[in-house]
């Protein structure tokens, strides 16, 4: 979908969120996984797309953290991870790297839980990370490159 200047949007939701929403309408119910950035994650996205089978790893923005704001205020030291899921199976996962990540998941095997990425840092330690990141990395790849 090219984005020609204003577009009309489904009701109740942003642009990006109507666009996300038509991009996926064909694919939704076989249990695939939208990898998104922070442009088009939102709450209200991520329940749609668990309503209809499909799940969600995107980086979130902490201005729309809505009912899981405590997550997005956490304050953590380098290398600390922390994550709350609510009702609906929505994680939130914030994590501190080199800055502050946040990201939303609602794969059921994404937790708060850091992962070996099998590399070392300039100290020769192990560089952990959580799952839902080298999720998020491994299902952008290409993306970025030509955003």
């Amino acid at each position: 979908m090219v984005y020609t200047g204003k577009q009309s949007s489904i009701a109740g939701y942003g642009h990006a969120e109507t666009v996300v929403r038509q991009l996926v309408n064909d694919f939704l119910g076989c249990y695939r996984t939208v990898v998104a950035d922070n442009f088009f994650t939102t709450i209200s996205l991520a329940q749609y797309l668990l309503q209809n089978d499909t799940y969600l790893i995107g980086i979130f923005r902490s201005n729309r953290a809505g009912s899981l704001h405590e997550v997005a205020k956490k304050k953590l030291k380098h290398g600390e991870v922390y994550g709350l899921q609510n009702k609906d199976g929505i994680e939130l996962i914030k994590w501190k790297d080199k800055r502050d990540v946040l990201m939303i998941s609602t794969k059921p095997s994404h937790s708060a839980t850091m992962v070996d990425t099998k590399k070392t840092n300039k100290l020769n330690e192990r560089v952990m990370k959580p799952q839902g990141v080298m999720d998020y990395n491994q299902g952008k790849q290409g993306i970025d490159l030509s955003d």
